[in-house]
């Protein structure tokens, strides 16, 4: 297995820096095939708390706030770096040899759908959901790595941690102006 490489050369950095912490993500590289742990990570991916879930939750809850408000700047941003997080375990699972496909292991029904986002009524609603998603995601990424024994994606998973939990303070200073 080879040495994780730090990326951080994302287009839109300067723009999202509020939204993820300014330490690098340790992106494994060169990881040998391993079809177990691709499959948990397939929960992170596309699974009901997933990378996949907050990015589509966060831009719907971003459209429906308007876009010229503060609260939906931060939930656009938030749902960006979301979308970052989804193309890091993307690219760990191809490595191990796993589809890239809008499933999750285990899960049923196994693909990926609309139900998944939790939508709210209001502001504050949404706010409270984003909060909530957070938390069980951050959850699942725990229970991911009780599983996984894998020093370099869990040092990846560990750094996503870390923006998720920046994210539940975001939403929730937004909640208490909301």
């Amino acid at each position: 297995m080879g040495e994780p490489v730090v990326t951080r050369d994302h287009p839109m950095d300067s723009d999202l820096a509020a939204f993820h912490l300014p330490q690098p993500y340790p992106v494994p590289v060169n990881l040998p095939p391993d079809h177990r742990k691709g499959q948990l990570l397939s929960q992170a991916y596309a699974g009901q708390y997933s990378e996949m879930t907050a990015l589509s939750q966060y831009v719907v809850h971003y459209e429906a706030c308007g876009n010229a408000t503060a609260a939906a700047r931060a939930l656009l941003g938030i749902g960006i770096v979301e979308m970052q997080h989804m193309d890091m375990i993307g690219s760990c699972m191809r490595q191990l040899g796993v589809s890239l496909e809008l499933k999750s292991g285990g899960q049923h029904p196994p693909y990926w759908c609309g139900r998944s986002v939790a939508y709210g009524k209001n502001l504050r609603d949404r706010l409270c959901l984003d909060i909530q998603a957070e938390r069980a995601c951050i959850a699942d990424y725990r229970k991911i790595l009780c599983q996984l024994n894998d020093a370099a994606i869990g040092a990846l998973i560990n750094r996503i941690i870390a923006d998720e939990e920046l994210h539940i303070a975001l939403l929730e200073n937004l909640l208490k102006s909301a």
